[in-house]
């Protein structure tokens, strides 16, 4: 988790390129953890907030950046949940 959201503050976007898949593979997995115990919507986004709070004072940059982080998050969250639901 923590890698996803430092990429994302460094300006790296999910997408399906080699490089960068890793982390949406991530993204992914943990959604898919979080279903196999009931969380069916968008949370991995809500921990923005918190590894701003605990990480801030060293990486300054993650603080100005959380609504961007989260906003990423939420809708790749979004994404594959719908993609997911679809499927099934």
């Amino acid at each position: 988790m923590l890698d996803m959201y430092f990429l994302i503050a460094d300006g790296v976007m999910p997408s399906n390129e080699d490089v960068v898949m890793f982390m949406r593979r991530i993204l992914r997995r943990a959604v898919r953890l979080g279903k196999t115990v009931g969380l069916n919507e968008p949370f991995l986004y809500k921990f923005s907030a918190k590894i701003a709070d605990i990480m801030g004072e060293d990486y300054p940059e993650v603080v100005e950046k959380v609504v961007f982080i989260q906003s990423v998050i939420k809708a790749e969250e979004r994404a594959f949940l719908s993609n997911s639901q679809d499927e099934a």
